[in-house]
C-alpha cells in the first residue's frame, strides 16, 4: 500500500512539472516553416524563418506570398530588424517586416513543448487590411 502510493506521488510530480512549464525567450531559437492561411482577399503566405536565442530575425529569413487567383508568387526577405518574443504564459508577439517597412503584427500562442506557434498575422502596413490564421512549426 505504501509503495502504491509513494509511486503515485512520484507520477504526480513528474507530470506536474511537465504540465507547469513555462516558456522563455530562448524557446524561439531555430528555424520555423510559417504558413499563413489566407485571409478573405485570397492571399496567404509561406515562410522559412531563422530565429536567434533573443527572437530576432536572421537574415537567411525569406516568405512568398501567393494567391488563390493567380499562379505569380512574391518572394522577398525578411528584414533584419524584425522580431518575436515569448512571455512566461507562452504568448508570442512582435513584428515581421521588409527592407524596414511594416508588414506583420503576430499574435499567437506557442505550445508549452515549443514545437509549435498558432495564431493570427495582422497586416501593420497602412495599406493593407486585414489578418490571417497561421502556424508555425519548428524544424529541426
Amino acid at each position: 500500500m505504501h509503495l502504491s502510493k509513494a509511486l503515485l506521488l512520484a507520477l504526480t510530480l513528474m507530470v506536474g512539472t511537465d504540465a507547469f512549464a513555462n516558456c522563455a525567450k530562448r524557446d524561439l531559437y531555430g528555424f520555423w516553416h510559417v504558413i499563413s492561411l489566407g485571409s478573405s482577399d485570397g492571399v496567404g503566405s509561406v515562410c522559412i524563418i531563422a530565429l536567434n536565442a533573443l527572437g530576432k530575425v536572421k537574415s537567411s529569413s525569406s516568405c512568398e506570398l501567393f494567391s488563390d487567383t493567380s499562379a505569380e508568387r512574391t518572394a522577398f526577405d525578411l528584414d533584419p530588424s524584425s522580431s518575436l518574443t515569448v512571455n512566461r504564459q507562452c504568448h508570442v508577439s512582435g513584428g515581421l517586416g521588409e527592407a524596414g517597412r511594416p508588414l506583420l503584427a503576430i499574435d499567437g500562442q506557442m505550445s508549452r513543448e515549443g514545437e509549435y506557434i498558432q495564431g493570427t498575422l495582422e497586416a501593420d502596413a497602412p495599406d493593407d487590411v486585414g489578418s490571417d490564421v497561421f502556424i508555425a512549426i519548428k524544424m529541426k
